[in-house]
């Protein structure tokens, strides 16, 4: 069974939904009072920092989920009829969205504790009933065993078929060996489906050093009522910790992109880093 709670990430669910509203990449239907509250109550620390020239939470959430996409898509195009999973979706737009761009070429499955996946399906219930190939199921990304587990999940997807696993603003939250665990068990499911692909996001030590980072790593992690872990100091540590749990894997930096996505220009764009990972 899980040994996690989920309630010290919430906030940060709430609030990574209201960006998306306020960015135009997000649904009315996904909007949520208390998001638009937090939201509010940051506003003027954001609004303080860029004034200086410095960095926002907006920055790297811009950034990160919009790079996703990208490699969501290329996945996407390259594959017949893939299985997108979005792990931990909260009030993410992305199935809504690459259901309505791709059609019934994809089927987009959206996992989540049981709560907040219960109130995301009422809330887009007119949504799912017209896109049978959309789902939103009670899925704990952490649990080792039962119904509710990335195993019972994938147990519904037939051998041999590709699939594409998004987490987005999970990794950070969580100690390294549930992230090590969550590693080692999508090598395993993807052992039967070759040319699937992880796509996530994740914070590195040497990319969030300085005062102003340490400052904005301290403030975040009181944000969501806990710490935010930094597990690994540099990409080669990742890469290494991906191929002792059965993937390769390669990491971008969102400023990379700066030519083509105009989140990815911002001075806090780089806090966050995009991870793609195939079984090894």
């Amino acid at each position: 069974m899980s040994i996690l709670s989920s309630a010290r990430i919430s906030p940060t669910a709430l609030y990574t939904g209201e960006v998306w509203q306020r960015y135009n990449r997000s649904f009315p239907e996904l909007k949520v009072t208390q998001g638009a509250m937090l939201f509010n109550l940051l506003e003027p620390v954001m609004i303080a920092s860029r004034l200086l020239k410095g960095p926002t939470l907006t920055d790297f959430l811009l950034a990160r989920h919009d790079l996703i996409d990208a490699q969501v898509d290329a996945h996407i195009l390259q594959h017949t009829n893939p299985t997108i999973i979005e792990i931990a979706a909260g009030m993410s737009p992305r199935g809504m969205r690459f259901i309505r761009r791709h059609g019934p070429k994809i089927t987009y499955i959206e996992a989540d504790l049981p709560v907040m996946a219960k109130g995301k399906r009422k809330r887009i219930q007119q949504h799912l009933q017209q896109n049978p190939n959309h789902f939103v199921v009670p899925v704990d990304a952490f649990a080792t065993s039962g119904d509710q587990s990335i195993h019972a999940l994938f147990a519904g997807i037939p051998a041999g078929q590709p699939v594409c696993v998004v987490t987005e603003g999970l990794l950070n939250y969580f100690s390294r060996q549930q992230v090590e665990q969550l590693f080692a068990t999508l090598a395993s499911e993807f052992e039967s489906r070759p040319a699937s692909l992880y796509v996530s996001d994740i914070h590195l030590q040497m990319q969030n050093k300085g005062v102003v980072a340490d400052t904005f790593t301290t403030l975040l992690g009181l944000f969501v009522q806990g710490r935010v872990h930094l597990h690994y100091q540099q990409a080669d540590d990742l890469v290494n910790a991906l191929q002792c749990n059965g993937l390769q894997g390669k990491l971008f930096k969102p400023s990379q992109f700066a030519a083509q996505f105009e989140s990815c220009k911002p001075l806090g764009a780089d806090f966050a880093s995009i991870l793609v990972a195939q079984k090894s």
